[in-house]
Formats: C-alpha cells, sequence, structure tokens
C-alpha cells in the first residue's frame, strides 16, 4: 500500500516537470491514423507548418480589391447619369 502512495506522488512530480508551457493539445476530428498518414514523417513539423501559414501576412490581391463592389454609393448621380439626363 505504501508503494502505491509513492508510485502515485512520483507520477504527479513527473507530470509537472514534463509539461511545460509550450504545450498544447488539440480534439482530432479525423482519426489519428489518417492524420499520421498525411503528416508523414513529422506530425510535430506538419502541425506548426500549418501554424505558420494560417499565421503568415497573406498576399495582397488587388484585382479582388478593384472588382469588389462599393458597399455604398457615395453620391445620388453619377456623372454618365447626369450627362444622359441633359442630352434628353
Amino acid at each position: 500500500m505504501d508503494s502505491q502512495k509513492r508510485f502515485a506522488r512520483r507520477s504527479g512530480a513527473w507530470y509537472r516537470v514534463c509539461v511545460t508551457s509550450n504545450t498544447i493539445t488539440i480534439r482530432l476530428r479525423r482519426p489519428k491514423a489518417i492524420i499520421e498518414a498525411a503528416a508523414k514523417p513529422n506530425v510535430n513539423a506538419w502541425v506548426n507548418e500549418l501554424i505558420e501559414r494560417a499565421l503568415a501576412p497573406k498576399p495582397v490581391d488587388w484585382k479582388e480589391h478593384f472588382e469588389r463592389k462599393s458597399r455604398t454609393r457615395r453620391f445620388r448621380y453619377r456623372s454618365d447619369e447626369v450627362r444622359q439626363q441633359q442630352r434628353q
């Protein structure tokens, strides 16, 4: 009985020593085997690569910027509409 208490104390100390502030626990939505197969040979490096890609600055897409429709119309009439009304 005494050895079980001693082991319980040691396992608690081991947990505190091994778990650092750099450890992140995630809950997987897919089976672990599928993730390990996709991440060969190193799951840790693969996850770190995904995190770096997600947090890296995004390249600016100017084409999308200029093709995006305006949220609100700043002016009541555009110059083309004013000219058309003057000609009529």
